[in-house]
Formats: C-alpha cells, structure tokens, sequence
C-alpha cells in the first residue's frame, strides 16, 4: 500500500499524468486488489455505508502551485501547506487576499497554538519555525531533527507541543519556555532554546501525532509500521498501545470523550474508546488510503479524506455516512474543521483549499 510519505506521491501523480500508465499499470492491479483483500475486520463493527454526494456547495478558498499537504484552523483564519515550500495563511472572510510565509524545505505539518497566536510548521529539511500570527512575522527557527518532521501537534491547554519524524523519533517541547525563549533571544541558536523530551528515539515512521484534549500530560502517535502508541510524556514511555497490523496508521484525530479515530493505508477508519482500549468501530466507505481524519469541534462528526479523490463526512457513533464531498482533482491529503465546525476546509494533489458549507450535511439534506 502507500505510505503517507508526502515526497513520493505528487511524483507518482506527475508521472501518470504525463502517461507513464503502461509500466505502472501492473502495480496499481496489485494495489486494487490489495485493498479488496487486506482489509482485517470483523462484522461487528465494520460498515460500509451509502450517502449521497455533494459537489455544488464547495467554496474554493484559494490554491497554491503545488500539491497541499497539510491544513489548520484557528477562528477565521485557514493556513495551509505545499509542496513547492510554502504556506500560506487565508482569512474566510477576505480569501483573495492571502499571505505567504517562505520555507527553505517541503511543509509536511502545521498547527496553530490553542490560543491562534502561533503557527507552528514542521518542514522536511528537520526545521520547526513558529510563526507571530498578529504581524504573520517568523518569531524563530530551529533544527528539531536531523530526519523528516512528517506530524507536529500541539496541546489543547497551549502548553506543550511535539513532533514526530522519519526516524521514529518523538520530541516534545513546553511552548512557554520556547516562547520565553524566543523573546529574550529571538535568533538564538539551537543551544539556547529549551531541551526537548524525548520519548522516542528510533523506529518506524512517525506519520502522525495527537495530544489528548483533556490531558496535556498524554500523546497518541501513529507509524509506518501500524501501531498506535499512547506515551506519558512525563514518565517518557509507552504506557499503552492499541495496535499493530501491516497497515499504515496516516493520521490520527481525538475527541474530548477520549475516541481516536486512525486513518490506514487500507482505505478503513477505526475508532478507538481511550477509557477502555476497546476498538469500537471499523468505517469502511473509501476506496483507497485514508490521508487524514479529523473530529468536528464538538466531536459529533467525522471528516475523512482520502485518495480516492473524496472527503466524507461520518455520524461516526452511528457508523453512517452523511455525504461524500467531491470536488478535488486527484488525492485529498488533508481536512480540517472550522472553529464553529459549520465549515469543513479540504486540500490536496490539485492545489487548491475548499470550504465546505456542512450545515446541510448536519441537516442529513446534502
């Protein structure tokens, strides 16, 4: 299956674009067939919904040159990544006019501080840059790994913020010493920047992070190898693991109610009960891999993006699909609610950010 590595699928797409089908076709047969037969899950808590699709009310925020691979949300503001370096930060209410903020490496991750005064990206080159909303000027930058940061995430309580890279290393750092930090030595070099926690320092790819909302003091990651891990960051150790399967966990999202809901490389979607471990539910809609997830703000909903081109949105406690959101050309990397989770905001191979109006979608009228 494909990996969630965001340097290798844009190629992939460029060269079956440009025609190079013959060679590959082959491939894509075993992938076909990979995902009719790899999918391991039992009837109980497995579905396979119907819904209905909607293309009409997306709005198209804006675009960048290149594939978008990551999107986050703070208030009006949407800020997204490409593939060709740049981010660019985009108000709901003026989307034509948006602002750029430059890197020297591909932007894998990005998320704003719970108080929307930061920006935080982490870059393929290792670098994590924190960004001034306000003045939308770099506050610093600094070389957090040697190895590709692929997922950064950052506590509800504003208080700690970690990253995870191709090396299968976590680090985590607290936010108000690296922004004590920042202020007393806005260019400082790496050694004068707060020591990171390190909770792990080798293994598979980490493709994604989640802190749990009510618990600064826990993070969920999961990696290339399909393991979803809870580690206590101030015991720094594992102290829970859900699972491990051949298939690729790309992306992870938490509810306040302590549900995970896991992204994989076999087109599923489980979801996880934290309280008890218990896997409660396996969601099977999509075609191909699921990129990213993501709960609405008041975890009733759902949102999932895929690369069959689609995005769907679940009444996940009921294993149904509202409605199948198409409108992308090409694989949708990444989704993201709006701050009153009335709007899903959606990017991927085709370059462009969608808003979508999910009020019919709540209303079961789309």
């Amino acid at each position: 299956m494909f990996p969630k590595n965001r340097n290798t699928f844009p190629l992939i797409a460029v060269l079956l674009s440009a025609g190079v089908v013959a060679g590959l076709s082959g491939i894509f047969l075993l992938i076909s067939e990979r995902l009719e037969s790899g999918i391991n899950i039992t009837s109980e808590v497995s579905v396979r919904g119907q819904s209905t699709i909607q293309t009409s009310s997306a709005k198209i925020l804006g675009s960048h040159a290149a594939t978008v691979l990551s999107l986050a949300t703070t208030g009006p503001l949407v800020a997204s990544s490409s593939y060709n370096n740049t981010v660019k930060l985009w108000n709901q209410a003026e989307p034509e006019i948006a602002r750029s903020l430059d890197h020297k490496g591909k932007i894998n991750d990005l998320v704003f501080t719970a108080d929307g005064q930061q920006l935080i990206t982490a870059s393929s080159s290792g670098d994590i840059s924190l960004w001034n909303i306000p003045s939308t000027e770099l506050s610093t930058s600094f070389a957090g790994s040697s190895a590709r940061i692929m997922s950064v995430a950052v506590s509800s309580d504003n208080t700690r913020f970690a990253v995870g890279d191709s090396s299968g290393a976590i680090q985590t750092w607290t936010l108000d010493d690296t922004l004590k930090s920042i202020r007393s030595n806005p260019w400082g070099s790496d050694s004068e920047f707060p020591e990171a926690t390190t909770l792990n320092t080798a293994g598979p790819q980490i493709n994604t992070l989640a802190f749990h909302p009510a618990n600064s003091n826990l993070l969920i990651s999961g990696d290339q190898a399909g393991t979803i891990r809870v580690w206590d960051i101030a015991q720094q150790k594992n102290t829970l693991t859900l699972e491990v399967t051949p298939e690729r966990v790309l992306s992870l999202s938490i509810n306040d109610k302590g549900y995970i809901a896991s992204g994989h490389s076999d087109a599923s979607i489980r979801i996880w009960n934290l309280e008890n471990t218990q896997l409660t539910q396996t969601l099977v809609n999509h075609d191909l891999v699921v990129a990213d997830v993501a709960f609405s703000p008041d975890g009733t909903l759902l949102a999932s993006a895929s690369y069959d081109e689609t995005i769907k949105v679940w009444d996940w406690q009921r294993s149904e699909v509202l409605c199948t959101l198409k409108g992308h050309s090409g694989f949708v990397y990444s989704v993201a609610f709006s701050g009153a989770g009335d709007t899903l905001m959606s990017g991927g191979y085709d370059g462009t950010i969608r808003a979508w109006d999910l009020t019919a979608v709540v209303n079961k009228e789309c």
